[in-house]
């Protein structure tokens, strides 16, 4: 049989006044110790690093290419599709692999296009 020796702290000990974290953890707590009130909890990133030196400034979203990608097309609105050539298709997609720059070992009947 194994001895297991007990690990140290144990968890059954308070952890936070173990570690000195007993000012943090009331810094932190939802509710006020001592009126029982609850405590407004300051989650934004400006709030976070105020305590670090230096000055924080942060940057407004600047001018961005997103509205003229997701912009709907011009005109009627309807993309024309036009029928490929099937055999410039087939050249397109054609892998050889005896060619000096393809991939060693690569065989293209694994990609089922054939």
């Amino acid at each position: 049989q194994h001895k297991y020796t007990v690990s140290k702290p144990s968890a059954q000990d308070n952890l936070t006044q173990l570690y000195g974290l007993s000012d943090l953890a009331a810094s932190v707590a939802r509710f006020d110790v001592a009126t029982g009130q609850k405590q407004k909890l300051r989650k934004s990133y400006k709030n976070q690093i105020s305590d670090l030196p230096g000055k924080h400034n942060i940057p407004t979203a600047g001018a961005s290419l997103l509205p003229i990608i997701y912009a709907p097309p011009r005109g009627n609105g309807l993309v024309s599709l036009k029928d490929m050539d099937m055999a410039m298709l087939n050249r397109s997609l054609a892998l050889d692999p005896a060619k000096p720059e393809g991939i060693r070992g690569f065989n293209p009947s694994d990609l089922a296009l054939s």
